[in-house]
């Protein structure tokens, strides 16, 4: 939590803090009183971009308080003998809003750790935080949900019609194995009248539900896949044979990129945005890709709205608490659906047109049309702001995320060009913490 009363201009005439902090290994930090006072430089190592311009340049505090000083008593969630009520009395009192917690991984494995390893316990404990006025920024149910392929591909698939079906090859291995996976595939056909043999086929891509940077990613066509792991006798020995890990898998119908489209977004607010380009089927940077920042307002229609709509449906879908807020990384494809990709897949080009290219996701890139749809939702979207905090400053994501959680746990309605105003007053804060050291 920062109290200190020049973080922010002053608001009514008032001069705020803020009741934020920023969850991390609770280890190696001296305990003043209930709450710190002073900004704290370092806390353990950066996750990301935004953790380190956050935690190690001293923007964030810390709540002083280790796992053991987290307690459930009677029902009631204390943090250093202090009831969540007690806590919000006192920062409202202090011009602060509601207690608010911007989650990490590791502030996520103490808790973990805290309810004994088990999951159920553990998302117990911050459920009882926001039953009890605690706001926090990617509870364990969205952290869960952004950081596995194949949580987020069902939820898609249960929430919006124009989603690219998959299948969780983890469920093959393990169950049904080939037999199931080419029943699933066969269905789908039937629902949308495919055609049998060549005709149709339909391109797919197999990757780690738990992997970045294009690692041990497979594209091939559903058939091929299949016949290739009747030849070697199963879906494991398929992937044993390509030299790579079969588990944590999924098995998703690709789309033929013409670019990647990455946004950062506050419960579907728009923060920061980037293009990448690369050269054939993969666009991330580990590959040679490049990325280009877009500003706010330049982002196009087709982009906001595929943002937005697929926000709403992933929070509806995990069915977050009204106190919870979200800071995603949304990777979308940008498609060609006249590319010559297709030219072999023709029913699998029909199903594209008439149930996955929407119109209100349409974009413009280089003179032709492309339609933008899901890859994937990140909780911890590190890689895609780099460019972006260069580039445009003014739109920095550490910012964006700060003035989100601020406004969380006020209440108020989030505006992102607000966080572009603190970027001085950031500024004046990092230079004299830096010059007082």
């Amino acid at each position: 939590m920062n109290f200190r009363k020049s973080l922010y201009k002053k608001r009514d005439g008032q001069a705020k803090g803020t009741s934020v902090f920023m969850g991390t290994r609770f280890t190696g930090f001296p305990k003043k009183d209930w709450y710190g006072e002073t900004n704290t430089i370092g806390g353990g190592s950066p996750l990301n971009y935004r953790s380190s311009f956050m935690l190690n340049k001293g923007l964030t505090n810390l709540l002083r308080a280790g796992k053991e000083d987290f307690e459930i008593e009677e029902g009631s969630l204390h943090i250093n003998n202090r009831s969540i009520e007690e806590i919000n009395d006192f920062l409202n009192g202090e011009g602060n809003g509601d207690l608010t917690l911007i989650n990490t991984g590791p502030f996520n494995s103490e808790i973990e750790d805290k309810a004994g390893g088990d999951r159920e316990s553990h998302l117990n404990y911050f459920e009882l935080m926001m039953d009890q006025g605690m706001k926090v920024v990617n509870t364990p149910k969205i952290a869960k949900a952004c950081g596995d392929k194949r949580i987020t591909y069902s939820l898609f698939e249960e929430q919006k019609e124009n989603s690219l079906p998959w299948y969780n090859l983890d469920h093959y291995l393990s169950g049904p194995g080939i037999a199931g996976l080419k029943n699933d595939f066969k269905r789908f056909k039937d629902k949308y009248n495919f055609e049998d043999g060549e005709n149709g086929d339909v391109p797919v891509v197999a990757k780690p539900a738990n992997g970045s940077g294009g690692d041990e990613i497979l594209f091939t066509t559903m058939d091929s896949f299949i016949s290739g792991a009747e030849r070697k006798g199963s879906i494991r020995k398929l992937f044993a044979s390509e030299g790579y890990n079969p588990n944590g898998r999924v098995l998703q119908m690709s789309v033929p990129a013409v670019y990647d489209q990455r946004i950062i977004a506050t419960d579907g607010v728009i923060e920061t945005a980037e293009t990448r380009i690369g050269e054939g089927d993969l666009h991330n940077l580990q590959g040679g890709g490049r990325a280009i920042p877009v500003k706010r307002d330049e982002l196009q229609e087709g982009a906001v709205n595929m943002v937005q709509d697929y926000s709403k449906a992933l929070l509806q879908g995990l069915g977050v608490h009204e106190n919870a807020g979200s800071f995603i990384g949304w990777d979308a494809l940008g498609f060609d659906l006249e590319s010559e990709k297709l030219d072999g897949f023709p029913d699998y080009k029909r199903f594209l047109r008439e149930n996955v290219a929407h119109e209100d996701y349409a974009v413009e890139h280089e003179g032709q049309t492309v339609y933008l749809v899901p890859g994937e939702a990140n909780d911890s979207p590190g890689s895609k702001i780099d460019g972006v905090n260069s580039a445009h400053p003014e739109q920095n994501s550490a910012l964006a995320l700060m003035k989100f959680a601020d406004d969380l746990s006020r209440g108020q309605v989030h505006d992102p060009y607000e966080a572009e105003q603190l970027a001085p007053v950031y500024r004046h804060i990092v230079n004299d913490h830096f010059r007082d050291m």
